[in-house]
């Protein structure tokens, strides 16, 4: 009860905003459909999380694949890599989660507001963390909580519409982020 797997990206950001207003739970996990846990106990692992760092805003797991935490950090499945085989109890503050595996308080999610539905593809997570950073927030990765994201699989490059979603999502990022700080500069 605690997860939202969304089944294709075109309702994503709808979808992950209907289930952060409607959770009637303490907590939320939203999965994409191309991301799977390697860990045990993963529930209660970013649970334990929660209460134990309150400045969080959402922790997520140590990743492998294609995208892996926006780095390059271990492309090999576990239990082969690094980062698997010497994971511990830590949680690592990151400026930045892709939305493929975010753990967050439901109450926070419904006092931060939903997520941006104008950035259908790439760019939502972004204003979102952005959101919980102004507001304090720190966003974190488990390193106890291991899983792989396939990537790219949520919409496929053969979609014609997905470089025009992509254009779209980085003309309102500009607009809605960079625009005012360069505004506050010149003043």
């Amino acid at each position: 009860d605690l997860v939202d797997r969304s089944p294709q990206v075109m309702g994503e950001c709808f979808r992950r905003s209907m289930a952060l207003r409607q959770c009637e739970y303490e907590f939320l996990c939203l999965i994409d459909n191309d991301f799977f846990f390697h860990s045990d106990g993963w529930a209660t692992a970013f649970v334990n999380w929660c209460q134990s760092l309150p400045d969080l805003g959402i922790v997520a797991p140590l990743v492998a694949g294609a995208t892996a935490n926006g780095s390059q950090l271990c492309q090999q499945p576990p239990p082969y890599n690094f980062a698997y085989r010497n994971r511990r109890s830590v949680a690592v503050s990151s400026d930045f989660l892709p939305a493929f595996c975010w753990f967050i308080r439901t109450a926070l999610g419904q006092e931060i507001g939903p997520l941006d539905t104008r950035l259908i593809h790439r760019g939502y997570d972004l204003d979102y963390c952005q959101r919980l950073v102004q507001k304090g927030r720190k966003l974190y990765i488990a390193q106890d909580v291991f899983g792989v994201h396939v990537g790219a699989q949520t919409i496929p490059v053969t979609n014609p519409m997905k470089e025009k979603w992509e254009l779209e999502a980085k003309a309102s990022l500009i607009g809605k982020w960079i625009i005012p700080k360069l505004k506050k500069l010149d003043k």
